[in-house]
């Protein structure tokens, strides 16, 4: 078990590294935080296997499903984080090009 706090710390960590970049692709980010979510999902499945094993098993499953919606908590944040920022760049490129057509429209000889 401590292995697996371990690992999730680690993964929040290089995720809040990734996180920190001017310039991510959406895309790579969207299929890094899948791949995330799919590990934590299978995570949890070997720790409700070996929680099957115990004796208090309802304690141990319940344990296991909170640390399993912590880590996707943080991974929806991370998305949402993605979205906004994807659709900030996409309005500011919308602006750009809006603005540009502005001062085409504004330069061309009246006729």
């Amino acid at each position: 078990m401590k292995r697996s706090a371990a690992l999730t710390v680690v993964l929040v960590v290089l995720a809040c590294a990734a996180g920190a970049q001017d310039r991510i692709d959406p895309d790579a980010e969207r299929a890094r935080i899948d791949i995330e979510r799919s590990a934590a999902q299978a995570q949890f499945a070997r720790e409700e296997l070996a929680c099957r094993a115990r004796f208090a098993v309802n304690d141990c499953v319940a344990e296991a499903r909170t640390r399993l919606r912590a880590m996707l908590a943080a991974l929806r944040r991370q998305e949402l984080a993605v979205n906004t920022a994807e659709r900030q760049r996409e309005g500011e490129a919308r602006r750009r090009e809006l603005d540009e057509r502005a001062r085409e429209a504004g330069s061309a000889p009246v006729r």
